[in-house]
């Protein structure tokens, strides 16, 4: 049997596909995203500002989560870029490390430019 672009690995099934032009409630088969591919975010860059800053001050992102108010799950979201912050997260946290917001920031951008956007 020959190889398909259709592998298993880049496949799942979507359980609630709905039709509207029909009434019924299906399984569809689509492509799954690769995660290779993904361009590198924002998000994922203040990620690795947050980070080197919190590592910088000697903080476990339990530490940090438990000083800035936030759970630690969202600490490990941010630092993934998962999870976009607020403006007042992004105060509180800088807080806690000890700098300005916008240093924070500044990281972001210096990041970004070294990835050449």
């Amino acid at each position: 049997m020959g190889t398909s672009f259709l592998s298993a690995r880049n496949l799942y099934y979507s359980l609630w596909y709905y039709s509207t032009d029909r009434s019924n409630i299906g399984a569809q088969v689509q492509h799954r995203r690769s995660q290779n591919s993904r361009k590198t975010s924002t998000e994922d860059f203040f990620g690795q500002a947050l980070r080197e800053g919190r590592k910088e001050r000697g903080l476990t992102q339990e530490e940090l989560a438990y000083r800035s108010g936030y759970h630690p799950t969202y600490i490990g979201q941010l630092e993934r870029g998962k999870k976009s912050p607020s403006l007042r997260a992004i105060m509180s946290l800088a807080a806690v490390l000890k700098t300005r917001a916008s240093e924070l920031i500044r990281r972001v951008e210096i990041l970004a430019a070294d990835d050449g956007r």
